[in-house]
């Protein structure tokens, strides 16, 4: 049975997100390519780095390439761009003219950021929230090959992509009292996924509605500790350690990271 997060205290924040100051405008590298983006860059030194790509909603649709990094993702930032944690990564934040993403063009800007950047080949990611999480799944049946694991939240479903990524560890986050985009859209796209064989994980959070993800991204263990399905290989809790701990190399998409039913 689903184990469904009870949320009746304040959440807290993960401690890195609070002791990081990243601004997303000063901080950030700004470049135009299939679509408008900005790119951060931790300065930690270390070469290659994994690639996290940040797929924003309807609400950040525009040209204005500034809205899509005001909204929700400062603590992924913050967790990212610090020179001290664990999990830094660069991270691509495009933005959308009409709020919904085009897979093959997500693809081919991955494509540039990947020729002009030191990123590990094996360790690229993609999150998004509403039409963004619904462009994660389009974004990995484009090219299911490419992507090491996927983190879409409150997302809407695409029925066209199921099929094609049923090898990419995906976690699924929603909440149950969302009334833009019913949290029945990832029950469907876990249930469907799970027909096909897959392991995907499925996280119901409890009378959350359509705009909490800065508490998801900020890692609070109170929404991330706890999921349905996913494999016994791995059990890890956080987005975080959960993300990196896949990789598309083929000693480990065969082991720990490949969430499929043998």
């Amino acid at each position: 049975m689903l184990q469904i997060l009870r949320t009746f205290f304040p959440a807290i924040l993960a401690t890195s997100a609070l002791s990081a100051s990243v601004d997303p405008l000063e901080d950030s590298i700004v470049g135009q390519s299939t679509y408008p983006y900005r790119l951060f860059v931790p300065a930690n030194g270390e070469t290659p780095l994994p690639l996290i790509v940040y797929l924003a909603g309807l609400g950040e649709k525009g040209t204005d390439n500034t809205l899509q990094v005001q909204r929700h993702i400062q603590p992924l930032l913050d967790i990212t761009q610090s020179p001290e944690s664990p999990y830094a990564a660069i991270v691509l934040a495009p933005q959308s003219q009409s709020g919904w993403w085009d897979g093959d063009s997500v693809n081919a800007l991955v494509d540039e950021i990947e020729r002009s950047y030191a990123i590990d080949p094996y360790r690229t990611y993609i999150t998004g929230m509403s039409a963004g999480g619904g462009g994660c799944y389009v974004t990995l049946a484009s090219r299911p090959n490419r992507w090491a694991a996927a983190l879409p939240l409150s997302a809407v479903r695409d029925a066209d992509a199921i099929s094609k990524i049923t090898n990419i560890p995906i976690w699924m986050i929603h909440g149950t009292a969302d009334e833009i985009v019913p949290s029945s859209a990832s029950q469907q796209v876990y249930d469907e996924l799970v027909l096909l064989g897959s392991t995907p994980r499925l996280t119901l959070i409890d009378k959350w509605d359509h705009n909490n993800w800065a508490k998801v991204y900020a890692d609070n263990k109170s929404y991330t500790q706890s999921y349905e399905g996913g494999t016994p290989k791995n059990a890890l809790t956080g987005i975080y350690p959960w993300l990196f701990s896949h990789s598309t190399a083929p000693s480990t998409r065969n082991s720990l990271s490949k969430e499929k039913v043998d």
